[in-house]
């Protein structure tokens, strides 16, 4: 578990690299721990694309997830 630990915080320290805060979130499902580096939420279309053509240059796997308001 330590090695994901280790990868997720690389994966944060590399986005404050590139300007972008991010934070950790882990949970727990079917018995396992699950860990995700989370930015946003971004209301701002413009501000959107920009970040995500920035995480695709520097090869940075995304997914966008919906915010119910």
């Amino acid at each position: 578990a330590g090695d994901i630990q280790a990868e997720v915080a690389q994966l944060k320290a590399r986005l404050a690299l590139l300007g972008v805060v991010a934070e950790i979130q882990s949970a727990e499902a079917d018995g396992r721990r699950f860990h995700r580096v989370r930015i946003g939420p971004i209301d701002d279309l413009d501000k959107l694309n920009r970040l995500r053509a920035r995480l695709r240059q520097n090869r940075i796997e995304f997914m966008l997830i919906p915010v119910a308001e």
